[in-house]
């Protein structure tokens, strides 16, 4: 192997090291000529050979330079392998003699394989020499079973397992305020400090001196404690009275918030309530909101013929005049409700026509297995939805003549699929409007003709022939379907009999 003259003998032994099984501690290196020396001094006695063999082992911090050898120049060392010997106590427990042969050879020859490939293998002579090793001195402690671990000193060594405290045990009241005794016992395991001795060096740098202080008797400390757990009861029962008023502060909160929050929907429902009536009897739409009118009406009345009759100053020419005057009046409000009562009519006729179309056209909800909702246009709700938007269409009040004879042109290609009578007369109705549009004439003149082709074009989409989905409000179409009820119940009942 080549090295550096200036390598020492560390780094030589790390390289025999990588070739050979041997660990480093077991290696000694000696030079060829300390070797040689020590066979001349062989024949003198074993003292003096081992003597030589000291003299001449390089230490780990000794280089090539150092023993003799120059650049460029072959020199052989030789490597010395050293082994534990048994004790003569040892010996004597298993019946072994002390001056029996060594196990191991004192010389063993390693077979090193070449690096390079096609190379020769190296033969390496090992000299091993048991002579310095010695057994180490027993440390006291344990051996664990299961892994062979040993353990010195495990009471310095071995870390405790933190003890873990739930905490909604830790921190309560009862265990803040716990009344604790204090007991002496013998622990399981004794722990020991090491002393300095004459044989031990042990480090001294974090050591510190510690004095006496003053000496506290059992009644001082009593008090201490008693003072400190107070001041622990203070402070925990100010947390626990602190807790306590947030939560009444957020319940009174939500009760105030709740309070304003119920007067403020006083507040809006009266107001509605109050909008509500005043709508009611600015534009009545129900049979009710007519009956007040009536009532209020009746009512004015009679105060305002009371007021008449109770006018002591007016002679009966003059309370035949203002009864008179009362009854015109009367006679007009009448007039209004009438009036209002014809608008309502008209109005709610409208609404309860948007109603059913915008029923006819809605997809039907069918409830699955599952629970859920699947919602599906079929065929009739389609035809629905078209013959809607064309109503809503005809009823557009204010569309240009381009749109309006678009409008037409579509309810006619609609109602030209069935031939009837009805069909004919919206036909009929369709043209006579556009040919008056194409003459130019004012909308104004066409009123009449506009009404009755929306309400023949809604008694079209009402006929169940024309509009599937019409049927469910169709009169004859209930009654049609009731009678078959009928006749289904009758057949079971007469079937029930027979069996």
């Amino acid at each position: 192997m080549s090295f550096h003259v200036l390598a020492a003998a560390i780094d030589i032994k790390r390289a025999i090291a990588a070739e050979l099984p041997i660990p480093i501690e077991t290696m000694a290196l000696k030079a060829a000529g300390a070797v040689e020396g020590a066979g001349a001094v062989e024949g003198e006695g074993e003292d003096a050979a081992a003597a030589a063999a000291a003299a001449a082992t390089m230490r780990d911090a000794t280089t090539l330079f150092d023993v003799g050898v120059r650049p460029g120049d072959e020199a052989e060392l030789e490597l010395v392998v050293e082994y534990a010997k048994p004790s003569e106590e040892e010996a004597e427990a298993v019946d072994v003699d002390p001056n029996a042969p060594k196990v191991l050879p004192e010389r063993i020859d390693v077979v090193v394989a070449p690096k390079e490939r096609g190379g020769q293998p190296r033969v390496v002579s090992v000299v091993i020499d048991a002579s310095n090793c010695e057994k180490p001195r027993y440390k006291g402690g344990y051996r664990h079973k299961h892994t062979g671990t040993r353990y010195h000193h495990a009471e310095i060594q071995t870390m405790r397992k933190p003890r873990e405290w739930p905490k909604d045990a830790k921190f309560t009241r009862d265990t803040q305020t716990t009344e604790a005794r204090t007991r002496t016992i013998m622990t399981k395991k004794e722990a020991a400090t090491q002393m300095k001795r004459k044989d031990l060096l042990i480090n001294e740098n974090r050591d510190a001196f510690v004095s006496a202080g003053r000496y506290v008797d059992s009644d001082e400390w009593h008090a201490i404690r008693v003072a400190a757990t107070t001041v622990l009861q203070r402070y925990a029962r100010g947390w626990f009275a602190r807790k306590l008023r947030d939560v009444k502060r957020v319940e009174r909160d939500e009760r105030a918030r709740a309070r304003a929050k119920a007067a403020t929907e006083k507040l809006d429902a009266e107001e509605r309530r109050r909008r509500k009536e005043i709508e009611r009897r600015m534009r009545p739409r129900t049979h009710e909101d007519f009956d007040i009118l009536r009532h209020e009406l009746e009512k004015w009345r009679k105060s305002e013929h009371a007021k008449i009759e109770s006018d002591a100053s007016a002679d009966d020419a003059a309370k035949a005049r203002n009864k008179q005057l009362l009854l015109r009046r009367e006679t007009k409000l009448l007039a209004t409700i009438d009036r209002l009562k014809v608008t309502a009519a008209a109005e709610n006729k409208d609404a309860r026509v948007a109603r059913a179309l915008d029923d006819m056209s809605t997809a039907k909800r069918w409830e699955c297995d599952d629970g859920s909702v699947v919602e599906v246009h079929t065929p009739f709700t389609t035809r629905a939805k078209e013959l809607q938007q064309l109503y809503n269409g005809v009823r557009l009040p204010l569309v240009t003549a381009d749109e309006r004879l678009d409008v037409l042109l579509h309810v006619k290609w609609t109602v030209k699929e069935f031939d009837c009578n009805l069909t004919r007369e919206i036909v009929e109705l369709i043209d006579r409007e556009a040919d008056l549009i194409d003459r130019g004439r004012d909308v104004k003149t066409m009123g009449g003709l506009r009404r009755r082709l929306s309400n023949l074009f809604l008694q079209f989409i009402e006929t169940p022939e024309f509009n599937p989905e019409a049927a469910r409000y169709s009169v004859a179409a209930a009654a049609a379907a009731l009678q078959e009820q009928e006749k289904e119940l009758a057949r079971s009942k007469r079937t029930a009999r027979v069996r």
